[in-house]
């Protein structure tokens, strides 16, 4: 499967469930096993302890561990099929790297902004037709060829 958002930076502290540093639907990171999707009351768990974190984390002060949650948070509404409010955990994610002054993760959360919105605008659109995407093939070749 292709890799829809990149790992967390380190710059973020490191105490997180493994599921949220990285999102990809078809393997666990760092194996070749197919993982074990999130869904039903799993799902909804991971969620629910996202929000308790970002909560815990916003009174304890500690802006690192809070924009992580909603990383997270970000990433589990992904699964879900829940794009917009992905979007708004993520865009909460920006704002607390922005606070941070790390410009690493306020381009992860614009970068999972933008997968969550090609996704939502894919699975909304058919597909191109045959020769349009022979078309788009052949000018990425053209275009590839000159860099």
């Amino acid at each position: 499967g292709e890799m829809l958002h990149a790992a967390v930076p380190a710059s973020f502290p490191s105490k997180v469930p493994q599921r949220c540093k990285a999102f990809d639907p078809d393997r666990r990171p760092g194996t070749a096993a197919p993982r074990e999707p999130y869904t039903g009351a799993r799902l909804q768990r991971g969620i629910r302890d996202s929000r308790t974190l970002a909560r815990a984390a916003r009174r304890a002060g500690s802006v690192g561990q809070e924009a992580r949650a909603h990383y997270c948070l970000g990433v589990l509404h992904d699964e879900r099929g829940r794009g917009a409010e992905a979007i708004e955990a993520y865009k909460v994610f920006m704002a607390l790297a922005h606070r941070r002054q790390d410009a690493q993760c306020e381009a992860l959360g614009a970068n999972a902004i933008s997968a969550t919105l090609y996704r939502m605008a894919r699975a909304s659109s058919p597909p191109p037709p045959a020769e349009l995407r022979a078309r788009l093939a052949e000018e990425s070749v053209q275009f590839a060829a000159h860099l």
